[in-house]
């Protein structure tokens, strides 16, 4: 049976840190943040186009019938979505809830991943999500 990995958790919550150990290498992992950014990089063009591209991704694996992982924060509707398109199609769904112990954890770590040249996240959304 296929099956789809959902690593959900707030921002800074440490999602793609516990994907590169948890995930055996034979799996696909899409991690968002990296393929907005890629795609950004090789096209002008707008963070929308760049999410639009990453959900194609996510519907071709669910089409195809490969098993294989992303990471979210849940903020949007499309995740459950996607899931339950997976459900649809045979796969068994694993939803993964990262959290740390308090939200200034969250704050230090985007803040070590920003010195590190990953991307920002406004304070407020790290609240919300």
């Amino acid at each position: 049976m296929q099956k789809l990995y959902v690593m959900a958790g707030t921002n800074g919550a440490g999602k793609s840190t516990f994907a590169r150990s948890f995930f055996p290498q034979h799996v696909t992992y899409l991690n968002p943040d990296l393929m907005v950014k890629t795609f950004l990089q090789n096209k002008k063009a707008k963070e929308l186009d760049a999410w639009k591209d990453v959900v194609k991704k996510i519907n071709a694996h669910i089409n195809g019938k490969k098993t294989f992982g992303f990471e979210t924060t849940l903020s949007d509707k499309t995740v459950i979505k996607k899931m339950h398109a997976a459900k649809k199609n045979g796969f068994e769904v694993n939803l993964i809830y990262i959290s740390l112990d308090n939200l200034d954890l969250h704050f230090k770590r985007v803040d070590h991943r920003v010195e590190n040249g990953g991307h920002d996240i406004p304070k407020d959304a790290a609240r919300t999500n």
